[in-house]
C-alpha cells in the first residue's frame, strides 16, 4: 500500500509537469522586435524596440508603426530614427513618440521584415530592431499611379483683394517646427502656395505621406500648391517619393497665375542638364520668349547665390544669365535653411537696377543654418532661431509685387517692393499651363523614372523686356568678406576673409585667493555630416547641429599651470539662440588639424563633460568642465547640439569673441 501510496504521488507530479511544459510560452513584449548595442566607448547603452504592429501580424490598408528608444548610462541623446522594409528605407522619424502611417497599398501583398534602429547624437547607429509583418489587400502587381499632374492656378482673391503667394521649402519633416509654419501660411490665407522643395530625410513616398501629408502638414494646402524638386527628394539619382505624390509633376513646367507668369525648374544639376545646351535650357529659352505678361516669378530649389552653408549653385549660372535677359522679376530657392534677400542682379552677378531679386526661404521647418559667409550683395539676412522659420509671402499686381517675411514668432522681418516692366503692351493670355518633361509612371513600391525632358512647344520669340526694378526697404549690410566675381554667365562667388585670430596659447593670471589663467583656442572648426569630406577650419562661425549631425571641435595649449586645478570653465559666445543648450565632450585625440578636420577623419567624441542651459544669441555659454583638465597639455573638445536646430557660435577667428579656457588653480 505505501508503495501504490507513493507510486500515485509520482503520477499526480508528472502529469502536473507535463502540463506545465505543454503551456504556450509567454513572450514578453519588450524582448519582441528589440535589438541593443553600445558604442565602442561602452558609456552608454541603446535598445530600439517595434512596439506595433505585432510580430507575425497580418495587416492591410494604413497602419500606425511605432518604435521606442532606451538609453541606459550616459545617454549623448537620439538625433533620429530610421525604418526600413526588406531592407529598403521607408521613413526617418525625428522626434518621440516615433511614430508613423504605413500605407500598405503601396506594396504587393507578401511578408516583409520591418526594421528601425536609431542614430544617436554622437554618430553611433544602434542595431536594427526587426519583426515580420505580411500586407494583405489583395495586391498582386506593383500599383501605378496614372494620374496626370496639373498646375494649380490658386483660388482666386475675393472682394477685390490682392493675389497673395507664400512659399517657403525645407519643412516636411514631421516636427514641430514644421507644424509652426504650416499654422502660419495657412493664417495668411495665400491664394497660391509655392513649396520650394525637400522632403525628409529621403522623400521616400511613405514621407510624402506622413511628413508633407494628404490633409495634414503642408498637405492641407495641396490643392493650391505648386512645388518643386529638392535634392533630398533624390537617392541614386531617382525621385520616386516626389513624383509618385504629385501625379506624374514634369521635371520642369510654367503656368500663369495672379496676372504673373511663374515657371518651376529643376536644379538638381547631377541628375538633370542645367547647361545651355540642357532640353531643359532650351524649353525655359522657350516659354520666357512666349511668355507676354509683364511679370515673372521662377522657382527652383538650390540658389545661385548663397551665404550659407549649402553654399552657391553655380551650375545654375547660364540659367540666371537667362532669366536676367528676359527680365524675369524674382527667384524664389529653398535648400539654404534660413532667410535670404539680394540685391536686384544681372546676367554676371553684379547689382543692376534691372536686376533679378534673389529670395532664399529655406526656414521651413527642418532646423534653421547658421551663415558661413557675407557678401555685399545681400540686402537682408536672418539665421536666427527660431525668427528664421517662416515663409515668404508676395502680394501681387500687374506692375509689382509686395513682399514680406513672416516669422512663426509673429513678426515680420523684412519687407518692400519689387516693380516689374512688361516685355511688350501685348494682352495677357488666357492662363495655360506648360508642361515640360514627364516621368515614366512606374510602380509606387520600386519606381523608375526616365525623366527625359522634352518641350512641348516651339513658340515666337517676342522682344527682350528690359523691366525696371526698385527694392524698398533695403538695410545696409554689414559684411567684413569681399567677393569677387569670376568670366561672364558662370558666377563664381570667392571670399577673402579680413579676421585676424586671438593670440593663442597667452594664459593672463590673475590672483585672488588663487590664480586664474586664460586661455584662447590653438584650433577650431566643425563637421558636418552632408559633407563628410569637406572642411570648415577658417571661418567666423563654428556650428553645431542635430540633424544632419554637425559637430564642432575646440583645442587648446595648456601650459604654465601652478597649484591645484580648483575650477575649469569653457565659454563659448552663441550667434544664435539655443532652446535645449549644447554639451561639450571629451575628445581623446588631440592631433587634429583646423585646415585638415572632416566628418570623416573626426576623432570619436568622449563622454559628455557638462551641458548648457537654454540660451539666447549674443551671450555667452558657460560650460562647467571641472575635472577634464588637471595639469599642462593638450586638450581638445567636441560641442554637439541635443535638437535638430543649427546654432552657430563664434570661432577663434571672430576677435574678441573667441572660446575662452578659464582655469582656476589654488
Amino acid at each position: 500500500m505505501k508503495n501504490w501510496k507513493y507510486l500515485a504521488i509520482g503520477l499526480v507530479v508528472l502529469v502536473y509537469i507535463l502540463s506545465f511544459l505543454n503551456r504556450p510560452t509567454p513572450v514578453k513584449a519588450v524582448t519582441t522586435g528589440c535589438a541593443s548595442g553600445s558604442p565602442t566607448s561602452g558609456s552608454y547603452t541603446v535598445t530600439v524596440c517595434l512596439m506595433n504592429p505585432a510580430n507575425g501580424g497580418l495587416l492591410s490598408g494604413d497602419q500606425t508603426v511605432t518604435a521606442m528608444v532606451s538609453v541606459s548610462g550616459t545617454n549623448p541623446g537620439v538625433q533620429r530614427v530610421v525604418f526600413t522594409l526588406n531592407g529598403a528605407y521607408v521613413l526617418t522619424d525625428y522626434g518621440s513618440p516615433f511614430s508613423f502611417t504605413l500605407s500598405t497599398v503601396k506594396w504587393v501583398d507578401a511578408t516583409y521584415q520591418l526594421s528601425a534602429y536609431a542614430l544617436m547624437r554622437d554618430g553611433y547607429a544602434s542595431p536594427q530592431g526587426f519583426i515580420s509583418v505580411t500586407f494583405n489587400n489583395g495586391i498582386t502587381t506593383p500599383p501605378l499611379n496614372n494620374n496626370q499632374f496639373q498646375p494649380s492656378t490658386g483660388n482666386p482673391p475675393s472682394g477685390g483683394q490682392p493675389f497673395l503667394v507664400a512659399a517657403a521649402g525645407d519643412g516636411a519633416s514631421g516636427q514641430s517646427t514644421s507644424s509652426q509654419v504650416v499654422n502660419l501660411i495657412s493664417s495668411l490665407k495665400p491664394n497660391l502656395f509655392l513649396y520650394l522643395g525637400d522632403v525628409y530625410e529621403k522623400g521616400s513616398s511613405t514621407e510624402f505621406y506622413n511628413w508633407y501629408g494628404v490633409s495634414t502638414n503642408f498637405g492641407s494646402l495641396r490643392a493650391i500648391t505648386d512645388p518643386t524638386i529638392g535634392n533630398h527628394e533624390y537617392e541614386n539619382g531617382v525621385a520616386p517619393g516626389y513624383f509618385d505624390y504629385w501625379n506624374n509633376i514634369p521635371n520642369y513646367y510654367s503656368f500663369n497665375a495672379g496676372g504673373w507668369h511663374l515657371v518651376s525648374l529643376n536644379s538638381n544639376s547631377a541628375y538633370i542638364g542645367v547647361g545651355t545646351s540642357s532640353p531643359q535650357y532650351q524649353w525655359l529659352q522657350q516659354d520666357l520668349n512666349a511668355d507676354s505678361l509683364p511679370c515673372t516669378i521662377v522657382f527652383y530649389h538650390a540658389p545661385l547665390f548663397n551665404i550659407g552653408s549649402e553654399g552657391a549653385k553655380t551650375s545654375m549660372s547660364s540659367i540666371w544669365a537667362l532669366l536676367a535677359q528676359h527680365g524675369v522679376s524674382i527667384v524664389l530657392n529653398g535648400h539654404d535653411h534660413d532667410y535670404q534677400r539680394w540685391m536686384p542682379l544681372d546676367g554676371n552677378g553684379n547689382p543692376s537696377p534691372t536686376g533679378v531679386t534673389e529670395f532664399v526661404a529655406g526656414g521651413g521647418g527642418h532646423g534653421i543654418q547658421t551663415f558661413t559667409s557675407t557678401d555685399s550683395r545681400v540686402a537682408y539676412s536672418n539665421d536666427s532661431n527660431p525668427a528664421a522659420f517662416g515663409a515668404l509671402l508676395l502680394q501681387l499686381s500687374s506692375t509689382s509685387a509686395n513682399f514680406s517675411y513672416h516669422s512663426v514668432n509673429g513678426s515680420i522681418l523684412d519687407s518692400g517692393t519689387i516693380p516689374c516692366e512688361g516685355a511688350n503692351s501685348t494682352a495677357s493670355p488666357t492662363p495655360t499651363p506648360t508642361l515640360g518633361s514627364t516621368p515614366t509612371p512606374a510602380p509606387t513600391s520600386t519606381p523608375t523614372f526616365t525623366n527625359t525632358p522634352a518641350a512641348t512647344n516651339t513658340p515666337t520669340a517676342t522682344s527682350t523686356p528690359t523691366p525696371t526694378i526698385a527694392v524698398t526697404n533695403t538695410p545696409l549690410p554689414t559684411n567684413t568678406a569681399t567677393p569677387t566675381l569670376a568670366a561672364t554667365n558662370t558666377p563664381t562667388l570667392t571670399f577673402t576673409p579680413t579676421n585676424t585670430p586671438l593670440a593663442t596659447n597667452t594664459p593672463t593670471a590673475t590672483s585672488s585667493g588663487g590664480q586664474t589663467f586664460t586661455f584662447t583656442p590653438i584650433a577650431d572648426a566643425y563637421v558636418d555630416s552632408s559633407q563628410p569630406a569637406s572642411n570648415f577650419g577658417t571661418g567666423t562661425t563654428i556650428r553645431v547641429d542635430g540633424s544632419p549631425i554637425v559637430n564642432s571641435y575646440i583645442k587648446f595649449s595648456v601650459s604654465g599651470l601652478s597649484g591645484t586645478v580648483t575650477k575649469v570653465s569653457l565659454m563659448i559666445f552663441a550667434n544664435s539662440s539655443g532652446s535645449l543648450g549644447i554639451k561639450a565632450n571629451s575628445v581623446a585625440d588631440t592631433s587634429w588639424g583646423e585646415t585638415s578636420l572632416t566628418y570623416n577623419t573626426a576623432p570619436s567624441l568622449g563622454s559628455v563633460l557638462a551641458s548648457s542651459a537654454a540660451f539666447t544669441s549674443g551671450t555667452w555659454v558657460t560650460l562647467d568642465v571641472t575635472g577634464y583638465i588637471t595639469a599642462d597639455g593638450t586638450y581638445s573638445f567636441g560641442i554637439t547640439d541635443p535638437s535638430s536646430t543649427a546654432i552657430g557660435l563664434a570661432s577663434r577667428e571672430s576677435g574678441t569673441n573667441a572660446e575662452k579656457l578659464i582655469i582656476v588653480t589654488q
